[in-house]
């Protein structure tokens, strides 16, 4: 079967708009099962882990900064874009979150930003 040819049965529940993007990627943080928050950022693959929520999201801000970086002086090349997740539980989180059209939404939003009481999700401009 060529590439061509390969249809999805079931896409799963993710919700995506249609509509291009205006960021590079998404960064989001949450408290793990195990206490600590943790972040990632999608689709570059970088992660972290944190005793608190805020140093989180700022390691998370570094990361992102300095790939990004990268990335753009190496011309974007797609096999460096595409990190994917590899953590079981930041897979999960993942899907909770664009499990809901309002969250990405949000994330397309000029304020681009969710903030719960469990995870933080942002889109990353440059």
């Amino acid at each position: 079967m060529n590439i061509q040819q390969k249809t999805s049965v079931n896409p799963g529940p993710i919700c995506y708009s249609p509509e291009e993007v205006n960021f590079n990627a998404i960064i989001v943080v949450y408290k793990s099962k195990n206490g600590d928050w943790k972040g990632f950022t999608h689709p570059y693959g970088e992660t972290t882990e944190a005793n608190t929520r805020a140093e989180a999201i700022k390691k998370m801000r570094v990361l992102t900064r300095a790939y990004s970086d990268i990335l753009r002086q190496y011309d974007n090349p797609s096999h460096l874009i595409n990190g994917g997740l590899v953590d079981l539980e930041d897979k999960e989180v993942f899907n909770m979150i664009f499990q809901v059209k309002s969250n990405v939404e949000k994330l397309h939003s000029k304020a681009g930003k969710i903030d719960t009481k469990n995870y933080y999700a942002e889109a990353y401009r440059v």
